[in-house]
């Protein structure tokens, strides 16, 4: 909290980002630091990367009042199938329940999605896009594929079933892309669950840059809701 003010009075700054993880570890740091950033009435807004879980509407609330105003969830897939097959500890309800208080609290929120990666079909593919109706006032930022990396479970996969091989360093990124799914329909799809998807290059990076020389701060994302 200290360093947040300093940089407020030092630098002028008035808007940070929290990377990664620093808001999926511990619970009552997170709720320590909001309260410390409300006592020092230092007044700079923030944004974080979440996990949708293990939080509560009460939480969210403290961390708004201590200048929360974008979440970046997550999410991966809608489909209680395909989060099994990602390994994840949250389910749809889960996201559904945070999505909808962040949406109650106004704060802006963001769903970040892996569409047609290991395990994927088209009939879990399709309850994702059917299930981001039910999610309230938010955005989706998909990314199709999953990067393989060594040692890792998918890189196991992907060598049996033929994806890479295994002379393949992969210092030049290579993708897993379920077979299971029809990619020609795929972003038809999503667009048309009339939620807001968008796909590598449909976030009009010139409205974004007309909004920074206009000394915008943050994601700017929430431009895109409407």
């Amino acid at each position: 909290a200290e360093n947040i003010k300093e940089l407020k009075n030092s630098k002028g700054i008035n808007y940070l980002f929290f990377t990664d993880s620093v808001f999926n570890i511990h619970r009552e740091y997170n709720r320590e630091l909001s309260s410390l950033l409300i006592e020092s009435k230092v007044n700079v807004k923030w944004g974080a990367y979440f996990t949708p879980h293990n939080l509560t509407y009460q939480d969210l609330e403290l961390y708004q009042k201590a200048g929360l105003t974008h979440i970046e969830w997550g999410t991966d897939s809608l489909s209680d199938i395909q989060l099994e097959n990602y390994n994840k500890s949250f389910r749809f309800c889960d996201i559904k329940k945070l999505s909808l208080h962040a949406t109650e609290l106004g704060i802006y929120h963001a769903h970040f999605m892996i569409l047609a990666g290991y395990g994927e079909t088209d009939m879990t593919l399709n309850q994702t896009f059917e299930r981001s109706r039910e999610l309230g006032q938010t955005i989706f930022f998909p990314f199709v594929g999953m990067r393989i990396y060594p040692r890792t479970r998918l890189y196991e996969i992907a060598l049996r079933e033929g994806v890479i091989s295994a002379d393949n360093n992969l210092l030049i990124p290579e993708y897993y892309v379920s077979k299971n799914v029809t990619m020609e329909t795929l972003q038809d799809r999503a667009h048309a669950s009339g939620q807001k998807w968008f796909f590598q290059g449909e976030e009009s990076p010139e409205l974004m840059e007309r909004f920074r020389a206009k000394k915008k701060r943050g994601p700017l994302w929430e431009y895109l809701m409407y």
